[in-house]
């Protein structure tokens, strides 16, 4: 197990940890002079202490540690965005969010295109010549069109009625 957290304190990029968080820094105020409530920043503040923690964590482990796990991947991505079908928190008229506390909510299609990304880098990367058969390339095509159907599937903003008072 320690060999996936492999690392040396030393090397770690702390100049890149600082300039993200002075940047996010810089957009929590940018949200608090526009929006004068509270509540919308608080939201940002938590969300980057959330963020920079888990960045922290990803980064110290060996990536090629968990793109072993390429297939877990790309289930997870699949059960993330069936879960918004299931589980979804309707705003707007849009179901693309799950809502763990009545203050955070997180939209799984963000993660999906991270995990997708993962996913075929881990499959290409490993097999270069893996879309040079024709049967290959379907199989790509499939494993591609699920998460693509269950994305899409999500309602939105641009057939509701309410998305047309809203812009009105």
């Amino acid at each position: 197990m320690l060999k996936h957290f492999n690392f040396k304190i030393k090397y770690y990029n702390w100049r890149l940890l600082l300039w993200v968080f002075a940047l996010s820094f810089i957009g929590v105020v940018v949200i608090g002079s526009a929006v004068p409530e509270a509540g919308y920043q608080s939201k940002q503040i938590i969300g980057l202490i959330g963020s920079i923690i888990f960045m922290v964590i990803i980064s110290v482990i060996n990536y090629n540690s968990l793109l072993k796990l390429h297939w877990l991947i790309y289930v997870v991505c699949l059960g993330l965005l069936v879960s918004v079908l299931l589980f979804g928190k309707n705003v707007n008229g849009a179901t693309r969010w799950i809502e763990i506390t009545d203050s955070i909510s997180v939209q799984p299609s963000e993660f999906a295109k991270i995990l997708m990304i993962a996913f075929w880098a881990w499959l290409l990367g490993h097999n270069p010549d893996f879309l040079n058969k024709w049967r290959n390339f379907f199989i790509a095509c499939a494993l591609s069109v699920i998460p693509l159907f269950l994305i899409v599937s999500e309602p939105d903003l641009r057939n509701s009625n309410e998305a047309k008072v809203y812009l009105e």
